[in-house]
């Protein structure tokens, strides 16, 4: 975990997933709070507080979640003025965090260092694996998506790993990782990404 103090009103933190397995903390759990996400903003602050001479108390806060790689997040906290406050109101009722919660169960993403590791997996997985599946680039890496909750499915989550770790490795997948993925990757192909690759590559 690193903090870093920006101005009087406004903190930067660092957390890494090894930060939040330390706490028993999931990343999905930052985007919509816990009682343990409550906890660690608290010893945040506390830090912040000795070490920083940051003083929230009694202030309204601002927290922003943004992820900065697949294992990483930025957390923003902010000290609102009485302005600040009447715009976020007006923005967003709802809450301070902008990423939507979705569910992660059946969702795989496995990364790749060549498309011809992909084209083998594809090839590997074509006419027993009957669910969704997308292919996305970032920083030359090439990332599969896959949700393999088809009843239609010949191949099981165990299976599914055991194939794809001799072309590539599994990532972490949580609301945070996925946001970061599908807002800075390029999109390869949309749809269908295992049936194409497996048939026409």
């Amino acid at each position: 975990m690193k903090i870093e103090k920006i101005n009087e009103n406004k903190l930067k933190i660092l957390l890494t997933n090894d930060d939040l397995q330390e706490r028993n903390i999931k990343m999905a759990e930052l985007a919509f709070g816990s009682e343990k996400t409550r906890d660690l903003f608290k010893e945040v602050l506390n830090i912040a507080t000795d070490e920083y001479d940051f003083d929230a108390e009694d202030a309204q806060l601002m927290i922003e979640a943004i992820p900065v790689s697949l294992e990483a997040v930025v957390i923003l906290v902010t000290k609102m003025d009485e302005e600040q406050k009447i715009v976020t109101k007006k923005k967003n009722k709802k809450s301070s965090y902008s990423l939507k919660i979705e569910s992660d169960d059946f969702l795989h993403i496995y990364e790749f260092k060549t498309l011809n590791d992909v084209s083998l997996v594809a090839r590997a997985l074509y006419g027993r694996f009957g669910g969704a599946s997308s292919l996305l680039k970032k920083d030359n890496k090439y990332f599969l998506v896959m949700r393999n909750d088809d009843k239609f499915n010949e191949i099981t989550d165990s299976e599914l790993d055991i194939i794809i770790a001799e072309y590539g490795k599994k990532c972490i997948v949580n609301p945070i990782s996925r946001a970061y993925l599908f807002e800075h990757g390029e999109v390869v192909i949309k749809k269908n990404a295992i049936e194409i690759l497996g048939e026409y590559w």
